[in-house]
This record gives C-alpha cells, structure tokens and sequence, in this order.
C-alpha cells in the first residue's frame, strides 16, 4: 500500500528542507492547515535520527513564525 504522505504533488510544496518537506494540505478547513512530511518513509517517531528531529523542530518554527506572520492565529493544533 502506496503512503499517501510519500506521493504529496509538487506544487503543493511551501518549503523544502534537508529532511523534510512542508505541503498545503487540500483542504484549508483549518486556515494555514500544513502538512511536513519527512522525505524518507518512516512510520514511527523513534526512527527519527537526531538529525531529523532537531530539524522537525525548525521546520515547525518556521512555519509557526510564517503563519502567525500571516494569519494571527488564536490557537495552534499540532
């Protein structure tokens, strides 16, 4: 079975990273609603290399910074 996170299209993408990749999720329900999805397929948290994680952590304040920037947001929903 095909991850649908692996087969985001192009021109979705906001921003590229070494590890990660951050999309527009189709439905903007959530106003600002993003997807990060990792560029090498791995299904659990604990397979993360440090790398990976501290990277994961820029990559969400970043686009934290970017859509308050933006959007003003009351709340966020991780």
């Amino acid at each position: 079975m095909a991850c649908q996170f692996c087969e985001l299209p192009e021109h979705r993408i906001v921003k590229s990273y070494e590890y990660w990749t951050v999309h527009v999720a189709d439905s903007q329900q959530l106003l600002g609603y993003l997807i990060i999805s990792l560029k090498q397929h791995k299904e659990l948290l604990v397979d993360l290399s440090d790398e990976e994680l501290l990277e994961f952590r820029q990559v969400c304040a970043d686009m934290q910074g970017a859509l308050a920037k933006c959007f003003q947001p009351d709340w966020w929903n991780y």
